[in-house]
């Protein structure tokens, strides 16, 4: 199916659907205090420098009628934008919530949209039209492509973005016109199967997981396999990047740290339940949160357990982190502010749906999506 097509087809698709209407009054522009990618950048280590100490209050909240799936918002300039399993993209005020557009893709959005200054690339499953550019500056699509189904978050760099499908493959694609630069089948791969996690990005490799239960790294310029490393089960979460070293987690449990210029394996841990999400790096540890309810922070160089929390509940997304304090939501609708130095939990706030999704740090909030259909922004309470 041709570009041309594709792209009048997803058309057609947004008219007939009530696509609303996305179009902002000026392009977007990266300040240090954003959060302009999920993981906050392409080592997906979740890390900002910025304070944001609790007590935190809700300060807004809005209905963005579908719930998230395993990417997170992305905050850049004074708008966070966020997509919904519904297939829409929304685009709010971050100061007061107010919605300034949004957008029916047509199918569901499982990631994170991917934003350089007036264009979004957005990743879907469940259509031919997988992967979309829209211009949120004159609220039109500049291209789609089809490269099979997409439930990860893509990451990019100057002029490319990398993603993986749920056929096993990934690709590295264009920014500016979606073409194909080049394309990595997983080897032996006659189950099909895929890849769910989001791919992160450092000194020119690009790193993921996949349902073979490896993790894989190729050269990002040419898509030639650098190398690959068994994790013993398949690999959902997004890798993180921390000097050296990458942080993965299966979802039988296991956090190991591989070393990103050879692939060996430097340590295995045993988390003692799954582990969906990547792992926040901060402070020389790997923090990560599994679906039995614990919250471990793991020696960076050597694998030990620095401390372990119980949180209450399963947990499903990357926490992420201002300065030595992080946060993370869970299943049973908590939202957990956590002191890194030592683990204590030291702040909870209860919100009506369970928190599937990473949260964003940006401008002094934090901006958490719920699967009830709400995006709630936090500040410091004497703010």
């Amino acid at each position: 199916m041709t570009r041309s097509l594709l792209t009048g087809l997803l058309i057609g698709t947004l008219c007939a659907s009530g696509c609303g209407g996305l179009a902002l009054e000026h392009s977007l522009r990266e300040t240090g205090r954003d959060w302009p990618q999920f993981g906050m950048n392409g080592a997906r280590t979740a890390w900002s420098s910025q304070k944001l100490r609790p007590p935190l209050r809700a300060a807004w909240s809005q209905d963005i009628a579908g719930g998230v799936g395993s990417g997170s918002p992305v905050v850049i300039d004074s708008t966070v934008l966020v997509g919904t399993m519904r297939g829409e993209l929304y685009a709010l005020h971050t100061g007061t919530g107010k919605t300034l557009g949004w957008i029916s893709l047509g199918e569901a959005i499982h990631g994170s949209p991917v934003v350089e200054r007036f264009v979004a690339v957005v990743a879907l499953a469940n259509t031919p039209a997988s992967l979309v550019s829209y211009d949120i500056y004159s609220g039109t699509v500049r291209w789609t492509h089809a490269y099979g189904d997409i439930e990860c978050t893509p990451v990019k760099d100057e002029d490319r973005i990398y993603v993986g499908n749920l056929q096993g493959m990934v690709f590295a694609v264009s920014t500016f016109d979606g073409s194909e630069r080049w394309r990595y089948s997983l080897p032996d791969n006659h189950a099909l199967k895929g890849i769910r996690s989001s791919p992160a990005l450092a000194e020119g490799t690009v790193l993921f997981g996949a349902d073979d239960g490896a993790l894989y790294a190729l050269d990002s310029e040419t898509g030639s396999l650098r190398w690959r490393t068994e994790a013993g089960a398949p690999v959902w979460a997004a890798p993180a990047v921390a000097g050296d070293r990458v942080i993965a987690s299966t979802i039988e449990g296991t956090v190991l740290a591989c070393e990103l210029s050879s692939g060996a394996v430097l340590w295995r841990r045993a988390a003692g339940a799954p582990v969906y999400a990547g792992a926040l790096i901060a402070n020389a540890i790997a923090v990560v949160g599994t679906l039995g309810g614990r919250i471990l922070a793991l020696d960076l160089a050597t694998g030990a357990t620095r401390w372990e929390t119980d949180a209450g509940g399963p947990v499903n997304a990357q926490m992420v982190a201002a300065s030595t304090i992080g946060y993370v939501g869970t299943l049973t609708r908590e939202l957990l502010a956590v002191d890194l130095t030592g683990g204590t939990i030291v702040w909870r706030y209860t919100l009506s749906g369970r928190i599937k999704s990473s949260a964003a740090l940006a401008n002094g909030q934090l901006f958490v999506a719920t699967d009830d259909r709400e995006l709630v922004a936090f500040r410091e309470d004497h703010q």
